[in-house]
């Protein structure tokens, strides 16, 4: 029960790339100081690499080139800069050796600080980006309804807040390290390459357009391979979470052998896809390093005739070389940041589908504040489908006073669930209406509408954190006259009253676990907190024992006085002291009366009443 947003976002890398760093505007300056200091590191590269003609030059040719050819050329500074250092070594080729070594030790050391507070900034900036990225999915995937999660199951849903994005925060961390270093790099690289000889420098970077070719077709692999892989990682993250929580189950009808064929089908497939991604991944750096050697043995049987014709010096030659030599790790992690992003790439359209679905079920913008219930309840015709062609209600008409006390009942099937579900408009019905007032619920905001009514299921469900904050709701829950006074009519004080920690008990991992009567009382609680003028039973104690069914009974006697309450539920105790019955059957309302009447013209309700007398008869 969720449509896809129309303005589907194009399936392509780089509106990816794009919208994952809009999230990067608010740390703006952040992004910037990490880009100037990979600039600064790609130049203390460039000086790194630029030692080595001169130490050539000393080494095998006694003279350095850099002084007498190079700095010259850069003007009146560069005039200068070259007599001062002709006149500190007077010609001591040992001085000479040591300046030039010094100066790479201090620029190598300078070029590492820089390099630890850009890994340290960009892994600062990664995690807050995806930290705020995981916010907002969670924030949209809770405005969905509950026909997204009915439709898509929760274990996928928590999939992508898992994989996705831990893949993608890689990718960020691979950007903002990497992917504004390395190509820096390789620029200094060629840089000096052309300056030093730019004729072999031309030569050499014609096999960047094949090396290019090759990060694009290994990029496309990766990234089919990553997006198969995240969809199985979400569905073996299901089967986990089914198979831990249901493990009773799984134990009485030894499931164990099946669920394992299960999860081993699973994880072979997984396999496969991971694969395929480290078949393209392995492929990239031999293809990147062949392609380079090639290149490379090229340019050296030219260079090696220019040196013969003594075109080039022998620094010049062991500069050039070196530069080129240095070209290849860059380009090597290019081709790794490459897969990488695609990879994060096939993680980021699968989160950014998620957030960019539209629930179904909308708040108008000019909805109006609905206050509280004073006089009916009405259904209108309404009609209802979970799939197209299948009705679950047809054509449901009735009235509810306020204050009246509503039994529903019916076969398994019939709705009765689905009833109460549109009527708090976790759906909309497909045709009709539902009025509060005379106000159609459409029409309304969901927080006046919602905060009128309190539901209790029958699966009593409870939230990993203090009793306090499962009955108030949130987590700045206070300790009030109002929350013992709910608490103490749903006969839930007593036994929270005899723990350590009384309120501020933690339920759940690491905390207690209440019984099933207890964590209903509780459940009780919190709807008798929220004083709603709407409260909705739905076989809130179907699975009870007697103790716990007799204390919430007590409760509800009290607590539903003066209030529209809606009760499904199978033992006729309790529906024949409503005000009036509501029998479903197929979908359709066959009967709305008290029990005397309904015995006489309900069908429905005939065979169940006689059905549980004779079971109770029986026992």
């Amino acid at each position: 029960m969720v449509r896809p947003n129309p303005h589907k976002p194009p399936d392509s890398n780089w509106y990816i790339y794009a919208r994952s760093f809009l999230y990067l505007r608010r740390y703006f300056g952040l992004f910037i100081s990490c880009l100037v200091l990979s600039v600064l590191i790609s130049l203390f590269h460039f000086g790194t690499l630029g030692m080595i003609q001169p130490l050539g030059d000393i080494l095998f040719g006694g003279e350095s080139s850099l002084i007498e050819k190079t700095l010259p050329q850069l003007g009146g500074f560069g005039v200068w800069l070259s007599n001062l250092l002709k006149q500190y070594m007077q010609g001591d080729i040992y001085r000479m050796l040591y300046f030039f070594l010094a100066l790479v030790l201090v620029i190598t050391i300078l070029k590492n600080v820089l390099r630890f507070c850009q890994e340290y900034l960009s892994g600062y900036l990664t995690y807050k980006v995806t930290m705020d990225i995981s916010n907002e999915l969670f924030m949209r995937v809770n405005r969905l309804s509950l026909g997204f999660f009915g439709k898509e199951g929760a274990n996928h849903v928590s999939a992508h807040f898992m994989n996705d994005l831990t893949t993608l925060s890689q990718g960020y961390k691979a950007v903002l390290s990497k992917g504004l270093r390395e190509p820096l790099k390789a620029v200094a690289c060629l840089t000096l390459a052309f300056i030093i000889n730019w004729k072999l420098a031309l030569l050499s970077a014609g096999v960047l357009p094949l090396a290019l070719f090759f990060i694009k077709t290994f990029g496309k692999k990766v990234k089919r391979g990553a997006k198969k892989g995240l969809t199985e990682q979400g569905n073996i993250l299901t089967i986990l979470q089914e198979t831990f929580h249901g493990m009773k189950i799984v134990k009485a009808y030894l499931m164990e052998h099946y669920l394992q064929e299960k999860f081993a089908q699973k994880n072979k497939k997984l396999f496969r896809y991971q694969m395929k991604v480290i078949m393209a991944e392995a492929c990239t750096n031999p293809a990147m390093e062949v392609l380079v050697t090639l290149g490379g043995v090229g340019m050296l049987m030219i260079s090696a005739h220019m040196i013969f014709l003594g075109e080039m010096s022998k620094g010049e030659f062991c500069a050039f070389y070196a530069a080129l030599a240095a070209l290849f790790d860059p380009i090597r992690k290019l081709a790794e940041f490459n897969n990488r992003m695609n990879t994060a790439s096939a993680a980021g359209e699968r989160l950014f589908t998620l957030m960019d679905q539209v629930a179904d079920i909308q708040e108008k913008t000019n909805a109006v504040v609905l206050p509280p219930l004073t006089k009916t309840i009405e259904f209108h015709n309404v009609t209802f489908s979970y799939q197209p062609g299948v009705q679950v209600l047809r054509n449901i008409s009735f009235c509810v006073r306020h204050g009246e006390n509503i039994a529903i009942v019916g076969p398994s099937g019939s709705g009765k669930s689905t009833l109460v579900s549109l009527l708090l408009r976790f759906y909309d019905p497909e045709q009709g209406r539902i009025l509060f007032d005379g106000v159609d619920i459409r029409e309304a905001t969901f927080a006046s509408l919602r905060t009128q009514i309190g539901l209790v299921t029958q699966e009593a469900i409870l939230f990993n954190d203090t009793l306090l904050s499962n009955i108030v709701c949130h987590n700045k829950g206070i300790l009030d006259n109002k929350v013992l006074e709910a608490a103490q009519a749903a006969y839930a004080h007593p036994f929270i009253d005899t723990m350590q920690q009384r309120y501020e008990t933690l339920y759940g991992e690491g905390g207690i676990d209440l019984s099933g009567g207890q964590k209903h009382r509780v459940a009780l609680a919190r709807a008798v907190f929220r004083a709603p003028t709407i409260l909705i039973l739905d076989e809130a104690m179907a699975n009870l024992d007697a103790e716990s069914e007799f204390y919430i009974k007590q409760a509800l006697e009290k607590f539903v006085q003066g209030r529209t309450t809606f009760i499904i539920a199978h033992r006729f105790s309790t529906i024949e002291k409503a005000d009036r019955i509501l029998v479903l059957h197929e979908g359709a309302l066959e009967a709305f009366g008290v029990h005397h009447e309904l015995l006489q013209k309900s069908e429905t309700y005939r065979k169940l009443y006689e059905r549980q007398m004779l079971n109770l008869q029986n026992m």
